[in-house]
């Protein structure tokens, strides 16, 4: 079981998460691939979590009602998978990705302290 997935197509922010936790994630590590997002969100979802991760922090970079949809998808088929969108926060994204079984809405910029352990 690895501690932290990012999917994100920017590899920018995975070296950043990366760089912050330094070695206390267990297998962390940033996956995407170009069209990922034209399966459908089932297999998105099992592609995600074939490695059992505790956290899935979507975005950033990823249009927000994509990543809400994800956000239901993960609550749908791996319920115990904690959700985090990367995205700039507002009151009405954060409302909706609670709705969509999303646990938090963390700033690109966010320290690492903001993603849950």
């Amino acid at each position: 079981m690895s501690d932290l997935l990012v999917a994100s197509p920017s590899e920018t922010f995975g070296k950043k998460i990366e760089g912050a936790f330094g070695d206390h994630l267990n297998g962390h590590r940033r996956y995407w691939r170009e069209d990922l997002l034209d399966s459908p969100q089932s297999s998105i979802v099992a592609e995600l979590s074939r490695n059992n991760p505790a956290v899935v922090a979507i975005g950033p970079d990823i249009a927000p009602d994509t990543a809400l949809e994800l956000a239901r998808a993960f609550g749908t088929e791996r319920p115990a998978i904690v959700v985090v969108l990367v995205a700039k926060p507002s009151t009405k994204l954060l409302g909706n990705a609670l709705r969509a079984g999303a646990g938090d809405v963390v700033a690109p910029a966010a320290a690492p302290a903001a993603f849950p352990p």
